[in-house]
């Protein structure tokens, strides 16, 4: 987190890019944790 505490405010870092990117999958396992492997590996 150091790395978005350093970059200037109002720009979109790679910490951003990438927080974001992960924020993205953990979005899509929690809405298939109910479902077979082979569908979550289709959903995401």
């Amino acid at each position: 987190m150091k790395a978005k505490k350093v970059q200037p405010q109002g720009k979109t870092g790679r910490a951003d890019v990438a927080l974001s990117s992960i924020n993205k999958l953990y979005g899509i396992e929690r809405k298939l944790k109910d479902v077979s492997d082979e569908q979550r590996y289709i959903g995401r």
